[in-house]
């Protein structure tokens, strides 16, 4: 965005630096610069890393995994 001179919004400046170091927000924010996956896991934006065509299988064991829990919050 920043590379088309648009102003990051939508609360991107509050939650990005919550979510990872303020040096990479800035460094990301400032200079339009697209983290790849290993940087990304490093910097906490994502949760895992699974190899190459190994996505949609690795989200349905995320998804059988998280459909075992309880339906209903116990009181």
């Amino acid at each position: 965005m920043v590379r088309l001179g648009f102003a990051p919004d939508c609360g991107i400046t509050w939650l990005l630096p919550r979510v990872t170091s303020l040096s990479t927000a800035l460094r990301m924010v400032e200079t339009g610069d697209i983290l790849n996956a290993e940087e990304s896991y490093k910097e906490g934006l994502i949760d895992v890393l699974v190899e190459e065509g190994k996505a949609l299988e690795a989200a349905m064991e995320y998804a059988r995994k998280l459909a075992k829990g309880p339906s209903l919050p116990s009181i």
